[in-house]
């Protein structure tokens, strides 16, 4: 039965079946990929993407996803950018990269 019922979703688009299930009131919603994910009205409308600098480049940006995680006691989210925190700039900084003695 699983291929026949793929063989009938492919002849149609995504919208095209999101719109004759709306109309049977059957519930259904877009799976989006990330792309469409990132810019759909939902993760705008919560901030979903924040975009934090380089503290050596100001114009060196990355988008990171923000936690969904909220709770009205905590301050509010900043919309502006954000720094990026300290972080090891090479492999050989951070502790666990260091050789270690022969016992």
């Amino acid at each position: 039965m699983l291929p026949e019922l793929e063989d009938e979703f492919r002849k149609r688009t995504r919208d095209e079946w999101l719109e004759i299930l709306g109309e049977g009131d059957v519930p259904a919603s877009a799976i989006y990929d990330l792309r469409e994910a990132i810019q759909s009205a939902q993760a705008q409308h919560n901030d979903l993407i924040q975009w934090v600098v380089n503290p050596d480049n100001d114009e060196e940006r990355a988008g990171t996803v923000r936690s969904p995680i909220r709770n009205g006691a905590w301050p509010a989210a900043k919309r502006e950018l954000t720094r990026w925190a300290a972080a090891p700039r090479r492999r050989c900084d951070h502790p666990s990269s260091l050789p270690r003695k022969a016992s």
